[in-house]
């Protein structure tokens, strides 16, 4: 079956946002169009419960019937995100595309925030596996968890794409530090430097920036969970930036890349400022030469193009 003879309702919350979750249902849909595949974008507002449990809130009837009656039109339909589970019992849909699995959701130093996300869940996504036909991760770590979870169901993973930029520097940046992402979500906003983590980067005369991509440079993940670390992560490996985590990233990033070197899993801001001084002093003439092939590489598999063209090949298997 070739690209040009699918067509797909994708079913997904609205792409108005500017989360990782709206920047994901964008730039896959825009390159499964770009691969000839005709795309019919359902965009359905839920507006999330702020107790417990946030998975508690169903979808109107009328907007579940309207969802059936015009996917039946696509020889196939995707769900994309956990939020949207009622619509696969009525939907049955080819593929689920799950971002967080909140069952295992894991925020250790906040069993608060945990227990918010987790409370529920199990549930959910035990109902998601029995009305899909296939199931989509974003993160090695979740599908390897799912496989065991549901042993008989086709389950994949395939990590968020990258944007192809062309004519980036390579010179490495030590001055500069980066922390990409929003903070809209709870987690995130839990997961912040803080006051005295700025400090220390001053203190080290690092300066914080949040561009995605430009010179290679020192780069922190702040997310002390293991959810929502997917886009940025991508953009730093591709960027060639080195990454110190306050979470441990190394079974995603030996997934992706495996011989990517300059990442460290952190527990203090003192931590990261020596990891980046001695990534720095072994920084040889070479470098330009390895993130250059880096990215080639990169590119080859996960521009957002191989992406929608590895998802879109699960469909008829």
């Amino acid at each position: 079956m070739t690209t040009s003879t699918i067509d797909i309702t994708y079913v997904c919350l609205p792409l108005s946002s500017n989360d990782g979750r709206s920047i994901y249902d964008k730039r896959l849909t825009e390159a499964l169009n770009e691969l000839g595949i005709r795309v019919n974008t359902l965009e359905l507002a839920h507006p999330c419960r702020r107790f417990i449990p946030i998975w508690g809130k169903k979808w109107q009837k009328m907007q579940v019937e309207y969802v059936k009656k015009t996917s039946q039109k696509s020889k196939f339909t995707i769900v994309s995100h956990e939020l949207l589970a009622d619509f696969s019992r009525t939907l049955k849909p080819d593929l689920f595309i799950i971002h967080n699995l909140f069952s295992h959701f894991s925020f250790k130093s906040r069993p608060d925030i945990q227990l918010f996300y987790r409370c529920g869940s199990s549930h959910l996504f035990n109902s998601v596996a029995a009305s899909s036909q296939r199931l989509l991760f974003l993160s090695e770590r979740e599908r390897a968890i799912a496989s065991e979870t549901w042993p008989d169901l086709p389950i994949y993973a395939s990590p968020p794409g990258i944007p192809q930029k062309e004519n980036l520097p390579l010179n490495y940046n030590a001055t500069s530090i980066k922390t990409l992402g929003s903070n809209d979500w709870l987690p995130k906003r839990a997961s912040k430097l803080s006051r005295s983590d700025h400090k220390y980067l001053k203190n080290a005369k690092l300066e914080v920036i949040s561009d995605n991509f430009g010179n290679p440079s020192p780069a922190i993940i702040e997310d002390k969970f293991l959810s929502g670390f997917k886009l940025k992560l991508m953009e730093h490996l591709y960027n060639g930036d080195t990454i110190a985590s306050f979470s441990d990233l190394s079974s995603e990033i030996d997934w992706i890349n495996p011989h990517y070197s300059r990442f460290k899993h952190v527990n203090s801001i003192n931590e990261a400022i020596s990891f980046f001084n001695k990534t720095e002093a072994s920084i040889g003439a070479t470098n330009e030469d390895r993130i250059t092939k880096s990215r080639l590489d990169l590119t080859s598999r996960f521009a957002w193009k191989e992406v929608a063209r590895n998802i879109a090949s699960k469909l008829d298997h």
